[in-house]
């Protein structure tokens, strides 16, 4: 180190913005133009290398594939899936994890079910686990379906104000809530979600910016959930690039959860249901199915019912009054539905059908004949024609 008499050491005390000049580090000013150049270079790269990743990493879904249970937020990932499906013209079923089937196997899920008895036409479960209409709204507004799907309406998220998000939550509540990115950030934000400035403005970015949801994909497919400098102290001796494969994360071919046995309490059971014209879930679902629609994709709307086991008939009643409600609203903007009436003495808990329940499913939408009118419909549709890739 220079003495504090040396020429070195007074020389950069007398001008401390300039280097002495024999300083062995380099400094390379730029000037404006130089500042656009490496801007615009920047820009360039954190959009090829997005697209450059599909090249070095293969996806070619197989027969009944769905996100990983892993990489439930992996929207990217997602997005990639959802435009194969346009490309492959199968039918995208849209849903939370009743569609993703949590206690089937992949080929024993609902899109499996109707495939078979569609002729092996391909229908692709496009289910995410732990998604709510508020947030399978935010998730098609960052990833739109480009083709008319089988949209599932999942009655439970409107059994109670804190599955609705309506409930004002405890701190211990807010760490328990799926898929925050996905929810509003700035407007008519639900009373169960209250973000922090930082938190709104992070997830804003991880919502509109694809280089920031690639990096995401990047953490889940390939590092564990964990950023790179943490993978890297957990695997010390490895160089950075190691942690990184040509392959896609894939689906176990198990349920999600064994099913068990249920005892019954032997005591009538309610909710506390949410009324339609005060459930955020209930509007959302609303203004997704709509906007599907706008986009010329319009939804086939499956209304599912809730194992009644042990349910009081009051609580039976107001989920009948539900169902209504929402056929009379959707039959009003010129969406078809069907509200369900088989599979519920086949159910693995509150909201979750067993294999056996979905194949009660696929058999009453196949003899449904407005299903069958929507299906012949869908092929007529632009959007199947001109898939925004």
């Amino acid at each position: 180190m220079p003495h504090a008499d040396s020429p070195i050491h007074a020389d950069a005390v007398a001008h401390p913005t300039r280097l002495p000049a024999d300083d062995p580090s380099i400094a390379i000013p730029l000037g404006p133009r130089a500042w656009i150049v490496v801007t615009l270079v920047t820009l360039v790269m954190l959009t090829i290398l997005p697209r450059a990743n599909e090249w070095r990493e293969p996806f070619r879904p197989s027969d009944h594939w769905r996100q990983p249970t892993e990489a439930a937020e992996d929207y990217w990932q997602f997005r990639r899936f959802e435009r194969q499906v346009v490309r492959d013209g199968a039918i995208p079923v849209l849903g939370d994890s009743a569609v993703w089937g949590l206690y089937a196997k992949p080929s024993e899920t609902l899109s499996a079910e109707l495939s078979r008895r569609l002729d092996g036409r391909p229908v692709a479960n496009l289910g995410v686990q732990g998604l709510s209409p508020l947030t399978l709204e935010g998730l098609q507004s960052l990833a739109p379906c480009d083709s008319p799907p089988l949209l599932l309406f999942n009655p439970i998220w409107m059994t109670s104000p804190r599955r609705d998000l309506a409930a004002i939550a405890e701190t211990s509540d807010l760490a328990r809530l799926n898929h925050v990115t996905l929810l509003p950030q700035w407007f008519d934000l639900p009373p169960a979600y209250a973000p922090t400035l930082e938190e709104r403005l992070s997830r804003s970015a991880d919502r509109t910016l694809t280089i920031r949801q690639f990096s995401q994909h990047l953490r889940i497919d390939d590092l564990g959930g964990r950023d790179l400098p943490s993978w890297l102290r957990e695997h010390p001796r490895a160089l950075p690039w190691q942690g990184f494969d040509d392959r896609v994360l894939a689906p176990a071919d198990e349920p999600g959860e064994p099913v068990r046995r249920r005892v019954p309490s032997g005591r009538e059971t309610t909710y506390d249901w949410m009324e339609p014209e005060e459930s955020n879930q209930y509007r959302a679902f609303v203004r997704t199915a709509q906007r599907l629609s706008d986009r010329g994709a319009l939804p086939f709307v499956v209304v599912a019912r809730l194992d009644p086991t042990g349910r009081s008939e009051s609580c039976l009643e107001q989920e009948r009054k539900i169902g209504e409600r929402l056929r009379s609203e959707l039959a009003a903007r010129g969406i078809p539905s069907l509200r369900l009436e088989s599979g519920v003495d086949k159910m693995a808990d509150a909201s979750h059908p067993t294999p056996d329940g979905y194949r009660s499913w696929a058999d009453e939408l196949i003899a449904s004949t407005e299903f069958g009118r929507w299906l012949a419909s869908r092929s007529s549709s632009p959007s199947l024609r001109s898939p925004r890739l």
